[in-house]
């Protein structure tokens, strides 16, 4: 995987397996659940791995609520693959930078709304019309202020956690070889 415009690759790692390609997959399908280690800020991240062997280490690291979304700036995905009669797992770590640009262009959507807030004054009347200006307005500056602690959090331990996802798939990949004792 190279990187690109919209997204950085910070890691890659590839590590052989002694079992054949089903039953890697297989065994990592069987660890995919909410990840218990310790991380900054309560954050979690959950491991998942396809049928057809793709994995990926998401984490609630920046979640939108807003957009109803998880933009997930940094993240470690991978697959199983098969190259010379051998199993490999392909560990990617990516800084996505199109996701942060969605999380300002999200934000400053926000105030798009504006022009609705004026048909509503023409339709409702000018008695709600102030409430709901004010309410508008201290939503804004709660969901920027909360948009600017998160940016700063993923700025400040974005790598730290791209390196316990890392460890985590690591670990699950260490797994399948005592998968049968």
């Amino acid at each position: 995987m190279k990187s690109t415009m919209f997204k950085k690759i910070i890691n890659e790692e590839l590590i052989e397996v002694n079992k054949s390609v089903p039953e890697t997959i297989q065994c990592l399908r069987d660890q995919t659940r909410t990840c218990n280690c310790s991380l900054p800020n309560d954050m979690m991240v959950v491991f998942k791995c396809t049928k057809k062997g793709k994995i990926t280490m998401l984490n609630n690291f920046g979640y939108s609520r807003r957009a109803g979304g998880n933009f997930n700036v940094y993240y470690v995905g991978g697959k199983v693959i098969s190259r010379d009669n051998k199993t490999y797992v392909q560990i990617t770590s990516i800084y996505k930078k199109s996701d942060l640009l969605f999380r300002i262009l999200s934000t400053i959507s926000f105030l798009l709304l504006v022009p609705f807030l004026i048909l509503f004054k023409i339709y409702v009347g000018e008695l709600l019309f102030f409430p709901a200006i004010i309410a508008y307005f201290l939503v804004y500056i709660l969901t920027l202020i909360d948009e600017i602690k998160t940016v700063s959090t993923i700025k400040k331990n974005g790598l730290e956690i791209v390196k316990i996802m890392e460890d985590e798939i690591t670990k699950r990949v260490e797994n399948i070889e005592h998968w049968d004792k």
